[in-house]
């Protein structure tokens, strides 16, 4: 590693003595060293005055963390992942005042981006998932974030994000959420809310000009009008909620970017999953992708064969010559 500490202005250059081997029991708590942080080092580019190379990138993922003091004289680093480690508290990033990606999912932390005061202003993409978040702190702060993941938390309430003007990916599956709120003005354009308790879609309209896939997987919503508003959505999922009238597809009929929809899991397809299928291959005949099934030319034909205009003329000769008959 003597090439990586050279150009490494972000660790003091003192010889350590021996560090001491880390326990074989994989469960306890490590302090992170840096021969630690010298090894996870990658991605060489020029630092941000643009007059020093330095490492960019730190991987720190699956160490059994706890301590990571060590992190603050990195503070060249651009991208930071450490994931699955034993983290309670940020305060030692105070100095990485050049983050733009910090991923810290599944840790042990109960509040968003704390790290010791510091707001890095180039910040976009973060993940606190599978933490113990039980409330969405005000992020008005990070103004440049543009991909938000808090999956697998206790969040109850969708709040202190109405500010993030460029925010683009927000992801709260497997949470608590009862109603989609607090989305303000936003342009978020992918909204994953897949395993909460969401009984509603109203709300979703907030974003209906910018909104592309919409995951609403495993909630308890069986009202899809509100969806009529998303002009710009092309990806839905719908699958496992309680949709049980055949007469909530209309509502999906004016979104004409719509290429892939999964609405398996509810009663509205359960009964007779083949005839659902050509039915709404017919009612919506852009699909390319239903129930995670690829859409083959020969189910389209099919389709407009079961429900096109030779329906309509069966019908019409049906009414016209056997309609009196008993």
């Amino acid at each position: 590693h003597t090439q990586k500490n050279r150009l490494m202005d972000t660790v003091a250059v003192v010889e350590e003595p021996k560090a001491e081997q880390p326990s074989e029991d994989s469960n306890s708590a490590h302090t992170l060293s840096t021969k630690i942080i010298s090894d996870s080092l990658s991605k060489l580019g020029q630092t941000s005055n643009g007059l020093n190379f330095a490492y960019t990138k730190a991987s720190l993922s699956n160490l059994n963390l706890k301590d990571i003091d060590a992190i603050s004289a990195t503070v060249h680093l651009e991208e930071l992942y450490l994931d699955n480690n034993q983290l309670v508290q940020l305060s030692a990033m105070k100095t990485l005042k050049n983050l733009v990606t910090l991923d810290v999912s599944r840790n042990k932390l109960d509040t968003i981006l704390d790290l010791g005061g510091l707001i890095p202003m180039n910040l976009e993409f973060v993940n606190f998932s599978d933490n113990r978040i039980d409330a969405i702190n005000d992020l008005s702060p990070f103004k440049c974030l543009r991909s938000l993941r808090l999956d697998g938390n206790n969040i109850s309430k969708i709040e202190g994000i109405s500010n993030l003007k460029v925010l683009k990916v927000l992801s709260l599956k497997k949470n608590n959420l009862t109603k989609i709120e607090g989305l303000g003005q936003l342009s978020i354009r992918e909204l994953y809310l897949s395993h909460n308790k969401i009984t509603s879609l109203k709300g979703i309209e907030d974003i209906k000009g910018t909104l592309e896939i919409l995951d609403m997987q495993d909630n308890l919503t069986n009202n899809c009008s509100p969806i009529e508003t998303l002009t710009k959505l092309r990806v839905l999922n719908l699958a496992d909620n309680q949709i049980t009238d055949m007469s909530q597809s209309v509502y999906l009929l004016k979104i004409k970017a719509l290429s892939e929809l999964s609405i398996t899991g509810n009663m509205i397809c359960d009964h007779n999953p083949d005839y659902f299928r050509i039915t709404m291959l017919y009612r919506i005949p852009q699909l390319t992708k239903l129930n995670d099934k690829e859409v083959s030319a020969k189910e389209i034909v099919k389709a407009q064969n079961a429900h096109g205009a030779d329906e309509q003329m069966r019908a019409d000769v049906y009414k016209k010559y056997f309609s009196e008959i008993q």
